[in-house]
């Protein structure tokens, strides 16, 4: 149990598949894919630098809305903390906010490949 509400895995499905209507199957395929995506925006958010900000920043924001959209508000929100000091251009700490959004990230590969 690795998500916000301690659901399992097959409580967390079951919750997204009545959310959006979708066979389980889908919503595992679903969640398969976003952590692909998501591991390719993880990469941008890593090697930050000031030329990069608003690539950055974009990639925080897909990883907050692809969380959002398979229930998963702890990592959406700490892409959205991320998100928010990219948009105040202030690299000051962001790296150990970096590792927070890929450590949350980490929990929901857990639930994703359990």
């Amino acid at each position: 149990m690795s998500n916000f509400l301690n659901e399992t895995k097959n409580e967390w499905m079951d919750r997204i598949s009545r959310l959006y209507e979708l066979e389980l199957e889908t919503v595992q395929e679903l969640a398969e894919d976003s952590l692909e995506e998501t591991t390719e925006h993880l990469d941008v958010l890593k090697k930050i630098t000031p030329e990069n900000l608003k690539d950055a920043e974009r990639a925080a924001h897909s990883i907050k809305g692809t969380a959002a959209s398979l229930g998963q508000q702890a990592l959406s929100g700490a892409a959205y903390n991320v998100e928010k000091q990219l948009r105040e251009q202030n690299l000051e700490g962001i790296e150990e906010k970096v590792k927070m959004l890929e450590s949350t990230f980490d929990e929901f590969k857990v639930l994703v490949k359990d």
